[in-house]
């Protein structure tokens, strides 16, 4: 019998998505029913009620015995429309018959006459814009078939614009719009990526309705449409995100859409303890659009295997090996990255040769490159060092120079007490005053103290002096300390923290004079 095959209930098959639309109990009329197994479903599984138009004397006959209505003749003759005249349905079906008529507008026009006031038309109708026939025509060749895109007995085509203007001429709107994929090779005809020049594969490749094998419609007299994005594999790449540290390397995969933007744009935080941030591609040419950056700082060297890298941060891989970009110096921090794949496939003849007369000075220029972002990174650290040398030498020349004032050898009267106390003795006194630490460095001869200290008075930070005549070098920073402000609910602009470094030839107690910002003094043995 023609058209004797099982029937695919799956959602992802043709029928299948018409018999999921279709509610329980509802009046069905069926255009070329084929075997019936559709019908047989319907009438079986959800008590519709089925009747069904066929120009095939057998399958009629067939389909007849079970369905609960039927006329025997050609769709487009309209002599059907006599037979049910009176008649509305609440779901009027062409699952892939449309394609087979010379006029679907001139149908769908005179079946909407017997649609119920919110009944659906269902249709299914071969993609003849898919990829493998696309290839076929591009290489002047139209191979018919008995079946599928490009069965002989098709009289109709359209493309995605063109149902469009069907529809609307025939008076009906686009209530779903869905779509059955196949990918090129998975179809019946025999067309490869591989039948095109390198040059064109891409973009075909990245054919929004490349893979599209079948659409989907569900049609009403009013409607608001639910109208998929077509989607190709083509579009998803993976790639994969490695940690490295000393002990070993973390890796997870991630999918980016090429055509929807999806984890195009990525923000994730860094480990302590990373030492390289590795991006890992799929081993084909390619050229790749990627930047980087930290609290929206762009990181201006990215280190990478690539063939060559343009001013506009896209990247070009001849596939030769696995595509790499390697992130350093992110420890700690939030991570942000753009990605997008500009082109991937082959590399045509004449720029892959290019591309192997320029690689090695591309080498070149990218070993250039670290070694002036290496440099640049070690200058800075110079000019900070020279910086802090500065500073210190003007301190210590400063206080060398006070040494010749006499009045600077002692602390000076204030007509305030001057008894030598601990921070211990005076804790609970005038003012609040902790040392956390004391560490003297071997190699540059600096005592550092650390701690924090109030005037109980006035709430406010205390400063500190060291006279020169107990060190050639004194500084003192304050610090913020955001729990010590928690703890003794001081104003938020208090830094009560402070750091004091002195010059010193061993590790040893200072007199420190502690300062309140009323004047009140006292020497503290630190």
């Amino acid at each position: 019998m023609k058209y004797d095959f099982e029937m695919d209930l799956d959602e992802q098959s043709s029928v299948g998505k018409i018999a999921a639309q279709i509610k329980p109990g509802s009046k069905v009329l069926e255009f070329g029913p084929g075997n019936g197994r559709l019908t047989k479903h319907l009438i079986g599984a959800k008590q519709c009620e089925v009747s069904i138009v066929e120009l095939d004397k057998e399958l009629f006959d067939f389909v007849s015995e079970f369905a609960q209505d039927g006329f025997y003749g050609d769709i487009e003759s309209f002599e059907w429309a006599n037979y049910f005249e009176g008649q509305a349905f609440d779901y009027i079906l062409f699952a892939d018959v449309l394609e087979h008529l010379v006029d679907p507008g001139a149908t769908l026009k005179k079946v909407s006459e017997f649609l119920s006031e919110d009944g659906e038309i269902l249709i299914t109708f071969p993609n003849l814009a898919h990829n493998s026939v696309m290839i076929d025509l591009f290489n002047n060749q139209l191979p018919w078939t008995s079946y599928g895109l490009l069965d002989e007995t098709h009289n109709s085509f359209y493309t995605h614009d063109g149902f469009q203007k069907v529809f609307e001429k025939a008076g009906l709107m686009i209530n779903i719009e869905d779509y059955l994929y196949l990918a090129v090779e998975d179809t019946e005809l025999s067309s490869r990526y591989e039948d095109l020049p390198e040059a064109v594969r891409y973009d075909f490749k990245m054919r929004p309705f490349g893979e599209v094998y079948q659409y989907f419609f569900s049609l009403k007299k009013q409607a608001v449409p639910e109208i998929a994005q077509p989607q190709n594999s083509n579009y998803v790449k993976v790639f994969d995100l490695i940690q490295q540290t000393v002990e070993g390397e973390t890796s997870q995969q991630i999918p980016i859409n090429n055509y929807t933007g999806e984890n195009q744009h990525l923000t994730f935080p860094i480990a302590e303890n990373v030492e390289t941030v590795l991006f890992r591609f799929e081993k084909q040419p390619s050229f790749i659009e990627f930047t980087a950056e930290v609290v929206g700082e762009k990181i201006d060297f990215i280190r990478s295997n690539a063939a060559l890298k343009t001013d506009t941060d896209c990247y070009l891989f001849d596939g030769k090996s696995i595509p790499e970009l390697a992130v350093k110096n992110v420890a700690g921090q939030e991570l942000t990255v753009n990605i997008h794949y500009r082109f991937i496939g082959e590399l045509t003849q004449t720029f892959s040769e290019v591309l192997e007369t320029v690689q090695p000075m591309m080498a070149v220029q990218q070993e250039l490159s670290g070694k002036i972002t290496d440099l640049e990174k070690d200058n800075y650290q110079i000019r900070e060092e020279n910086a802090k040398l500065d500073r210190y030498l003007q301190t210590t020349t400063t206080r060398y120079c006070s040494l010749l004032d006499s009045d600077e050898w002692t602390i000076k009267s204030k007509k305030i007490r001057r008894a030598k106390e601990t921070p211990k003795k005076i804790q609970a006194k005038e003012l609040a005053l902790c040392i956390d630490e004391k560490h003297w460095d071997e190699e540059t001869k600096v005592l550092t103290i650390t701690g924090w200290g109030i005037s109980q008075v006035d709430r406010n930070a205390l400063s500190y002096h060291l006279s020169v005549d107990q060190s050639p070098f004194f500084d003192a920073k304050p610090i913020y300390r955001k729990e010590v402000n928690e703890a003794e609910n001081l104003a938020e602009n208090v830094s009560a923290g402070f750091e004091l470094q002195i010059l010193c030839e061993q590790e040893r107690t200072f007199l420190i004079e502690v300062i309140a910002e009323n004047g009140q003094t006292w020497i503290i043995e630190m």
